[in-house]
């Protein structure tokens, strides 16, 4: 209990490209679950970054259809959203079920939120950890959205759209395009 957690069977250390990584070996499942929650917890300074790793050795051979194959995404729709949250806020709440690889997000003026991922495979993982987590008194849903990013916001999302300080005097009832 060195690491003031239990169940620790094995611990390597390793210098990696994004600072030094410890890897933790488990006995059981559920003390390397309780594990993650110390997600963004801050140690030195430094927030943790947490991946639960399933052994080799326990898992089960995916069996993906050809349909859900073809369908991957790497976009979910959160939606169950309270009215008064920001970005941030959203995604340190999936980030505190395991959720990984957030790439993007974008709230949309329906309370839900547009999610994007570095990766297809992270998205359902994303879906399994955090559906149905309460957040700010609401329960989330989660689901893949079959588009892209590009396709939902071919000027940026708003929030670049505003950095860009453009002058919205001109164009505020231009049509699409006319930027």
């Amino acid at each position: 209990s060195k690491w003031g957690v239990e169940g620790i069977k094995e611990v390597l250390l390793a210098d990696s490209r994004f600072g030094q990584v410890a890897l933790f070996l488990f006995k059981e499942v559920e003390q390397a679950q309780l594990m993650m929650m110390a997600q963004g917890v801050e140690v030195e300074g430094r927030p943790l970054m947490l991946e639960f790793l399933p052994a080799t050795g326990n898992a089960k051979p995916e069996k993906k259809s050809n349909r859900e194959a073809s369908r991957a995404t790497e976009l979910i729709k959160v939606s169950g959203l309270p009215k008064k949250m920001d970005k941030n806020e959203l995604v340190t709440h999936l980030r505190s079920h395991g959720v990984l690889g957030i790439s993007q997000v974008a709230l949309q003026p329906d309370h839900t939120a547009i999610v994007r991922f570095n990766e297809e495979r992270d998205v359902p993982k994303a879906i399994s950890k955090a559906q149905s987590t309460v957040f700010k008194e609401k329960k989330l849903v989660l689901e893949p959205m079959m588009s892209t990013w590009d396709s939902l916001f071919p000027y940026g999302e708003a929030d670049e759209r505003d950095a860009n300080h453009q002058d919205e005097s001109w164009s505020e009832g231009a049509p699409r395009g006319w930027h």
